[in-house]
């Protein structure tokens, strides 16, 4: 009697733990497409704003402190998103490794369908748009120090911006 006793109660104690693990385990933002792209919009709008309140700043990257300081821990950054500013002063917001989800869609939405968003051909050097694949946004970045861009990825979804 005392085995059925303990095997039940071992049995009940096993299903209570294999249950517990899913029920707490969060639900990930990162693989939500549209989370993303939202996540995406805020870090591009702290880039820009961080740069208009600095019409000094000299670089090619808002560092990741100050884009931090701008956001004001109002909203938790990924770490995926990465900015670059080219000579040209075009800004470049885009994803250092490929998100689990492609969010070009949802950026071409949150843009108002700019020809700015889209993903990166690296194969063309070109930025695609998921309204007008065919754009002429070039994704040439300099690969010289100190000006060497990091690289991005294939499919990465990137957003452009100019600077004043």
């Amino acid at each position: 009697m005392w085995i059925i006793w303990i095997a039940t109660a071992m049995i009940s104690l096993t299903g209570f733990y294999s249950v517990a693990n899913q029920v707490r385990s969060p639900v990930s933002v990162t693989t939500n497409s549209a989370a993303l792209a939202a996540s995406m919009a805020i870090y591009r709008t702290a880039v820009v704003t961080y740069l208009q309140a600095n019409p000094g700043f000299l670089g090619p990257r808002v560092s990741d402190a100050n884009v931090d300081l701008t956001l004001r821990s109002r909203y938790p950054r990924n770490p995926i998103w990465t900015n670059y500013i080219a000579p040209d002063q075009t800004i470049y917001i885009y994803a250092s490794t490929l998100p689990p989800v492609d969010i070009a869609a949802d950026i071409a939405g949150l843009s108002k369908n700019s020809i700015l968003a889209g993903r990166a051909n690296t194969t063309t050097n070109r930025l695609e748009s998921a309204v007008f694949p065919n754009t002429t946004q070039s994704l040439l970045l300099p690969n010289i120090p100190p000006l060497a861009a990091p690289p991005i990825p294939n499919g990465s979804p990137v957003w452009l911006a100019y600077r004043n």
